[in-house]
């Protein structure tokens, strides 16, 4: 590995660190042009950012590489595993990403383990399952930005299911359910897209055309990932849209004389 290269990767690091994902990633990329780095944050740093602009190939390589490289800490080479598990879902194959997942879990659970398969259970469409290990992992990490964003989607569905059964109330109960979710996710995070998505989803559900046009322009302005389920085009569809209207309330009958 070339001395510029683990120079210009430690640089990156930083960025990444303070969140500045964009110039971490050019600067990854400049390093690994360089004649790469061999840093062990970095390596798991650059991996993650090529899995988040869709680079799905290289990131899967990436991971393979760290997972199997014996000189990297424990920490380091299991959450390589664990985004490989996510390598699986975004080429397609969900189930064998939650079989992963659920092997390294008896090996104990931690947050990655709960942010993941909260999330993949939802995803699958398996929502009974995915609403009582959601409350699990609240149980555990009440404060945790993924875990809660992982929760409101899950009523999200639930209330999306509860109306095609024809169960409109519980369906507006669910949504009523699920808003604090969001709000809470998006107090630990501001800059998470899918949060302010539902966010502004649920508000336009329940007719606080208010907050949803605030969520919606919160939302457009935050950065998207190809790791994320929710795109800018979601956001400027529900903009487009005609809001909810409310229902009108019944007419009080004049009581006889």
């Amino acid at each position: 590995m070339g001395l510029m290269g683990n120079v210009i990767a430690m640089r990156a690091y930083t960025k990444q660190i303070k969140g500045d994902l964009e110039g971490a990633y050019a600067l990854y990329e400049k390093a690994a042009a360089r004649g790469g780095f061999s840093d062990k944050n970095c390596r798991l740093g650059h991996a993650i950012l090529l899995l988040r602009h869709g680079e799905i190939e290289r990131a899967k390589q990436a991971f393979i590489a760290i997972a199997k490289d014996n000189s990297m800490p424990a920490v380091i080479r299991y959450n390589a595993r664990v985004n490989l598990a996510l390598v699986r879902w975004k080429l397609g194959d969900t189930e064998r990403a939650i079989e992963v997942l659920e092997n390294m879990e008896k090996d104990g659970v931690n947050t990655r383990i709960y942010e993941s398969l909260g999330f993949l259970y939802t995803e699958k469409g398996d929502l009974d399952k995915a609403l009582e290990y959601n409350r699990q992992a609240i149980e555990d990490d009440d404060s945790n930005a993924v875990i809660l964003d992982n929760m409101g989607q899950t009523l999200y569905y639930l209330a999306l299911r509860e109306r095609l059964d024809g169960n409109g109330e519980r369906a507006l109960e669910l949504m009523r359910e699920a808003a604090p979710y969001f709000d809470r996710a998006l107090e630990a995070r501001k800059e998470q897209t899918a949060s302010w998505y539902y966010k502004a989803a649920i508000a336009r559900e329940l007719g606080d055309e208010e907050t949803c046009e605030e969520a919606i322009e919160r939302g457009l302005g935050c950065s998207f990932s190809a790791m994320s389920t929710v795109t800018r085009e979601m956001f400027e569809k529900l903009k487009a849209e005609a809001p909810t209207a409310a229902a009108p309330e019944a007419e009080q009958e004049t009581p006889e004389e």
